[in-house]
């Protein structure tokens, strides 16, 4: 009887070792979608680069360098604001068009999924796309989804046009990157007005943004033909100053366990992050009411990139399951505790992510391991009447011996 209850204790002791393992190291499988990283060269810092010359009509914001050449005027500049380097027609605005040339070659040769012409409405995973007329049109809402991979790349391949409808929008989901983004068109792109657009468009000829339109990404346009100009109007174009990604495999929470959420914010292209930020997270679900449920400071890495791990403990009896948002600003801001107070001037970035319910134990899985381990010590002491081993537990105060 005795060797019976010695091996059930054994066994008892081996599945708490094995569960603590797996619960320490608890976390959903995130998927990994490959597609391979598309290389601008020197054009990647361009938020706008045309061949052909730039108009401008109205109040446009770039965010990003500028440049054209061999035609390098530039039309209506007295009322855009750039963030970055107008290169007109230099040297680094000729080297730039030349690896752009390069960058629209290659992504043309890729091998693609053909798709409907008409993306609006629809929803596509990483990978490479075409569409059997040679076009692509988005009326309505493209959604994106990397499915929690923010390395996920997006290529869309035209030989003749792309055109988007009057408030169209380009969506990001699940850690998409606008930076990922990429659509070769064999001829022009055209913008509808107060669209929402993001990725970067390597345009054969000429790119029309009309008014009101907003870009998150670059206006690459002459990759082939030296008519290629761009037009803007009242737009704000580049990319934002950080991109953001949450990975929400890594974020849960529920009313009895403080989970440990990952924010991850990459630097956009022309501006690197540096030096200290803030990042104040809200539960923006309707339940949770936007409150701010926490604000944590943390700094740039040489390579601009910002990490922050914030851990919410029962401390926070509202933090509940739904839609949460992680907002960046500098140090010098002291975020609302309402999300709809945040001031959009003070907003650097921002990220939405959906946090779930927890599946861990309130106790997490390491303690609970050794806690069934020193049981099972305890039962099979009681069993053989006399200590198979001394384990020592040691506090501030007392020492036990088992």
């Amino acid at each position: 009887m005795k060797n019976i209850l010695r091996t059930i204790v054994s066994l008892t002791a081996t599945l708490a070792l094995a569960v603590s393992l797996q619960l320490s190291a608890f976390g959903p499988m995130v998927q990994a979608v490959y597609t391979t990283p598309v290389n601008l060269g020197r054009a990647a810092n361009f938020a706008v680069l045309a061949q052909a010359g730039i108009t401008n009509t109205g109040a446009t914001t770039i965010t990003g360098d500028v440049g054209t050449f061999a035609t390098t005027t530039e039309t209506g500049f007295e009322t855009v604001t750039i963030t970055g380097t107008n290169h007109a027609g230099d040297s680094v605005t000729q080297g730039a068009q030349t690896d752009l040339l390069t960058a629209y070659n290659e992504i043309a040769g890729r091998t693609p999924s053909t798709v409907a012409t008409e993306l609006g409405g629809t929803t596509r995973n990483a990978g490479v796309y075409n569409s059997a007329a040679g076009t692509f049109g988005i009326t309505g809402t493209l959604t994106l989804d990397a499915q929690n991979d923010p390395n996920a790349v997006f290529i869309f391949q035209m030989a003749s046009t792309l055109t988007t409808i009057t408030g169209s929008v380009v969506t990001l989901i699940n850690g998409a990157q606008a930076s990922n983004v990429y659509w070769q068109v064999g001829s022009s792109a055209t913008l509808g007005a107060n669209s929402t657009f993001r990725g970067t468009i390597l345009a054969n000829t000429t790119i029309t943004v009309n008014s009101g339109a907003t870009v998150n990404g670059r206006l690459l346009a002459g990759a082939v033909t030296a008519s290629g100009a761009v037009t803007l109007a009242t737009n704000t174009a580049g990319v934002t100053f950080i991109e953001s990604y949450s990975d929400s495999s890594f974020v849960t929470v529920s009313n009895s366990f403080g989970a440990t959420g990952a924010a991850v914010y990459t630097s956009g292209m022309g501006y690197t992050p540096s030096g200290n930020y803030r990042i104040a997270y809200y539960d923006a679900s309707a339940a949770g009411g936007g409150q701010r449920l926490k604000t944590s400071d943390t700094a740039a890495d040489s390579t601009g990139r910002i990490t922050d791990s914030s851990l919410f403990p029962n401390g926070y009896p509202s933090a509940i399951a739904g839609t949460w948002k992680a907002v960046v600003s500098t140090t010098g801001y002291s975020p609302p505790a309402s999300y709809s107070d945040y001031s959009s001037v003070e907003r650097i970035a921002e990220d939405t992510f959906t946090v779930s319910a927890s599946a861990i134990p309130e106790v997490p899985g390491a303690i609970t391991g050794m806690a069934a381990i020193g049981m099972c010590f305890v039962a099979y002491y009681f069993i053989r009447k006399k200590p198979v081993m001394a384990v020592v537990l040691k506090s501030d105060r007392y020492v036990y011996r088992i």
